[in-house]
């Protein structure tokens, strides 16, 4: 189902989607059996499938049978579906709790816990220590995947950033940088390009260097199209560094976008970058394009009526 057309705005609100992919199992009667969000391998996705018919249980059923009779599939069940509806809190306690009943032939969950606690830190629903203690909780497992420490460099790299706090990166960098030295396949050196711009903005503090490894990172016709563009000039928006040049490239995004939403997304860009440079009259100028382009996104205009704030006070 496409969110965004037809019915999809509707079953979205219906049924609470945070993000996509978010896969809802649903019994004949309507009832959610499961929830789950997030790509993964096939085989997992399968297994999810397999447990829902195997156990067609509602979730209200399930947190009532957990109620009286606490199990690790129940719980890790309960958290996934909390973690769905990015109810981060509840969905860390389930998790923690089927941890702490995991035997031998349960799934480790410490990454997963790690998982919602960084997401829930980005919604103020955690402190950045909790994060912290649930990395390094994640890290000491001695079955931990490179493509965990990955995952943890890159999610603690974005709680960094949106808090501003710089201090909780750099460990996590240095490692996903120490295990991907000298690696060959093809996903975990991708892993690692992508990673050396962050790397240099945040530990070794050159920002010339991470505005270059940004740009190797990007796809080779990122420069000819709105949605490179746009990447590209949000990165540079995000960590506050070549602004000028941020500036222009998002200003041709929006120029290449097509007509409607993806234009007024580059436009909103574009008005954030030029609001970060000083220059808030350009950024009223912009959002406006863009609640044009978009008008029936509200958020542009709470953009507009920020910008407008800004400049009365200026």
């Amino acid at each position: 189902m496409n969110g965004k057309k037809g019915d999809g705005p509707a079953k979205v609100e219906e049924f609470k989607v945070p993000g996509y992919p978010t896969f809802v199992v649903l019994r004949a009667d309507g009832a959610t059996l499961e929830r789950w969000i997030g790509y993964g391998e096939a085989k997992d996705f399968v297994a999810k499938l397999d447990g829902a018919l195997k156990d067609p249980t509602s979730i209200d059923e399930k947190r009532v049978r957990y109620a009286a009779s606490p199990t690790w599939s129940d719980a890790e069940k309960l958290g996934a579906y909390h973690e769905s509806c990015d109810e981060y809190i509840v969905a860390a306690r389930y998790y923690r709790e089927a941890q702490a009943k995991a035997t031998a032939g349960n799934r480790d969950l410490r990454f997963s816990i790690f998982e919602v606690v960084a997401s829930g830190c980005r919604e103020d629903q955690f402190a950045i220590e909790d994060v912290k203690q649930a990395a390094n909780a994640a890290l000491a497992y001695e079955g931990r995947t490179t493509d965990e420490v990955i995952s943890i460099a890159r999610m603690t790299t974005s709680v960094g950033r949106k808090k501003q706090d710089r201090d909780i990166m750099i460990p996590y960098l240095e490692l996903a940088m120490q295990v991907t030295d000298g690696a060959t396949d093809e996903k975990l050196v991708k892993a690692r390009r992508n990673l050396r711009a962050d790397h240099a903005l945040f530990v070794t503090k050159d920002a010339e260097k991470a505005v270059a490894f940004k740009k190797e990172s990007m796809t080779p016709d990122w420069m000819e199209n709105s949605d490179g563009l746009n990447s590209f000039a949000w990165w540079c928006f995000e960590n506050r560094v070549n602004l000028e040049e941020a500036d222009a490239l998002a200003r041709k995004g929006a120029t290449l976008a097509s007509d409607g939403p993806a234009k007024a997304a580059v436009l909103d860009t574009a008005a954030e970058i030029c609001n970060a440079r000083g220059n808030c009259k350009d950024a009223i100028v912009l959002i406006e394009q863009a609640i044009q382009a978009d008008p029936n996104n509200e958020y542009y205009v709470k953009q507009l009526n920020r910008f407008r704030k800004i400049l009365s006070e200026s």
